[in-house]
């Protein structure tokens, strides 16, 4: 805006330099017309005085008979004058008889000359041209010899017109310089003036454009009471009405974008043209946009749906259509991959009516001013849900359901086999077969007993009602019962059992029944999958202020495709399933569980076929609160 305001100051200045220049050389050009006018009107007068005072001396004849005298008398009149003065006498037929400067035999007739011409009809005549005879322009002056009716010629009195400037020339140096500092003086009061006027008007400029971007804390001055004064006072009710405006509807717009920034929902909303109008930040996370489409970048009105919106079924919700081509609410479910997973999305369109902005009418209060609205353009709004978890819980549902029929259907049905056959049979002609249906029947109930214990102990771990208070262990004392209870299976596949404990590792605060369901599972595995003359290792050790228990052996391993879903209800790795030591399938869900339930964190690596070893992290918590509590529990 300065280099604006600069220009119209400039251009203001030099309009006036211009027009003031303009006056001073008409007035200097009138002057200098009218002084060389006089002048050449007294140098005509002169001229004609000088050739009548020539004409009044002759006494000679003015005829042919008479031309060396003439011309010698032309001649000698000349040599006395000044150095440019031609003298010339030709007869009525025009023929040069007498010439001061030239050879009259050698030129040519005059009587076409205009200031003859002029002299023979009325006495004198004058007349500035070129010479051909002495090749300059000159000046000429001629009166007439003898009457009207018997003219007998002609006295012609000449200068060179060239040193009539020369003699007007220090005049004219001083009316060119009087112009000179006339056309400086006013440049000066242009300057002056252009200040004066464009320096209001500058400061109204400078305010507008100011007020134009979104600064509404500037004013304009008001001096006086011309138009630039009421320009101001309008400008400043302008801004003091937009300013309430403003006011307003920034109060609205950081309410809706708070309350949409804050919706865990995604919401689109695209216009009857095809183009976005909003996304907030949590339907771009959804459909994995970038955060510039949500405002941080480009305008939103310039996007299309198809332009930010990739999915194809989201862009068919949003496109609009008129009433009747589908139910006032759609809604679709459809999965987005993206780098972090799949994400599962319920989408629900529907019609909406846009504001549409007309003229603003106020008479200055912000009760009086209103907004004159047409009826609203119609829009598309989509809301998207993230159902992620929702659907991975009734998956998960849907699969524990499947697996703990599929479990308890397994077993029941040898048992019902076993039992039908005893029925069927002479128990006493077959006892052999009969023992083996009674081992039958023993095996699938004790396998059904552990499977109904394990759900039992996973749903009390996985209920919020119940607490797990931690307690002061002795890590030795836990090791010992573990390899006591496990000592025969150890020795049943004659594998090795190994113990590492630092000093440092041998107390723990942890609640004793969710660890040894940690351990008992984790060893109860590792025996299991571990080949004979294999080796078994418990490790305990504090890192990082943390208590970390590894289970480590030389089994079989696992699969990296199923290394991240052992831990889910009833997963089981092929070998396991179809194995001679098949489990329940519960025993990892339960140790993630458990270890989640004391806060820790469990991490399983595996190389198929040489080992596989499973890190438990627990923290150590606060001992001092954890005996204080003891103790106060103890007393009570």
């Amino acid at each position: 805006m300065r280099n604006s305001s600069g220009r119209f100051f400039w251009k203001l200045f030099i309009g006036n330099v211009l027009l003031l220049t303009v006056a001073v050389g008409s007035c200097l050009g009138l002057i200098l017309y009218l002084f060389d006018r006089t002048y050449d009107r007294e140098l005509a007068g002169h001229l004609r005085t000088l050739a009548t005072t020539i004409r009044e001396g002759l006494n000679l004849p003015l005829d042919e008979a008479h031309a060396p005298d003439l011309d010698r008398l032309a001649k000698s009149i000349g040599a006395g004058g000044p150095q440019d003065l031609r003298i010339t006498i030709i007869l009525r037929d025009g023929k040069v008889v007498g010439e001061s400067s030239a050879d009259p035999d050698g030129m040519q007739n005059h009587a076409d000359r205009p200031e003859i011409r002029q002299a023979l009809v009325h006495g004198w005549g004058e007349s500035t041209r070129w010479s051909h005879s002495v090749s300059r322009r000159m000046k000429y002056a001629a009166v007439r010899v003898g009457d009207a009716d018997r003219p007998l010629g002609v006295i012609r009195v000449a200068v060179e017109a060239g040193n009539i400037l020369a003699r007007t020339r220090s005049t004219r140096q001083i009316a060119l310089l009087i112009g000179a500092v006339g056309v400086l003086a006013a440049a000066i009061l242009a300057l002056g003036l252009a200040r004066l006027w464009s320096r209001p008007i500058a400061r109204v400029t400078q305010v507008a454009d100011t007020l134009s971007r979104g600064d509404l804390s500037a004013r304009a001055p008001v001096v006086g009471s011309d138009m630039i004064a009421l320009l101001a006072t309008a400008l400043n009710r302008m801004r003091d009405r937009l300013a309430r405006q403003l006011e307003a509807a920034t109060r609205q717009r950081r309410t809706l974008e708070f309350l949409v920034a804050q919706l865990t929902e995604g919401v689109i909303v695209a216009g009857p043209d095809g183009r976005i109008l909003l996304i907030n930040p949590a339907a771009a996370a959804l459909l994995r946009l970038p955060l510039s489409f949500t405002g941080g970048g480009e305008p939103i009105k310039a996007l299309t749906v198809e332009s930010c919106v990739p999915q194809h079924d989201l862009q068919q919700m949003l496109q609009a259509r008129s009433r009747g081509e589908r139910p006032p609410v759609e809604e679709r479910r459809l999965d987005i991959k993206g780098p972090d997973g799949e994400v599962s999305v319920l989408a629900r369109a529907s019609d909406m009516v846009l504001p549409a902005f007309g003229t603003f009418t106020g008479g200055g209060s912000a009760a009086e001013d209103t907004i004159d609205r047409a009826d609203g353009a119609p829009g598309r709004l989509l809301v998207l849900t993230d159902i992620t978890e929702l659907t991975r819980t009734l998956r998960v549902k849907t699969d524990f359901v499947a697996n703990a029929s599929h479990e308890l259907r397994t077993p029941l049905a040898a048992v019902r086999g076993a039992i039908e056959t005893l029925l069927t049979m002479d128990r006493s002609a077959e006892p052999e077969a009969a023992a083996k249906m009674l081992g039958v029947i023993d095996r699938h109930t004790r396998r059904l007993s552990d499977l109904v214990g394990d759900l039992l102990e996973l749903s009390r771990i996985e209920s919020a009602a119940t607490q797990f208070e931690p307690r002061r262990i002795q890590v030795r004392e836990i090791v010992d019962e573990l390899h006591d209870r496990f000592a025969e299976k150890l020795a049943h596949k004659r594998i090795g059992w190994n113990v590492e404990l630092p000093g440092a590792a041998e107390i723990l605060y942890v609640n004793p029944h969710l660890l040894n369901l940690v351990c008992d599972n984790l060893l109860d595995n590792a025996i299991k999958f571990t080949p004979e003359g294999g080796r078994v290792t418990l490790s305990v050790a504090r890192r990082n202020g943390a208590m970390v228990i590894t289970v480590s052996d030389t089994g079989c391993g696992i699969p990296v495709a199923d290394q991240q879903r052992v831990f889910e209800r009833f997963y089981q790795v092929g070998a396991a399933r179809s194995g001679p030591h098949r489990g329940t399938g519960l025993g990892l869900a339960i140790v993630r569980h458990a270890v989640a339930a004391m806060g820790g964190a469990v991490q399983l690596e595996s190389e198929p076929g040489k080992w596989t070893r499973v890190r438990v992290t627990l923290p150590t918590g606060d001992t001092d609160e954890i005996d204080r509590s003891q103790a106060r529990g103890e007393r009570g």
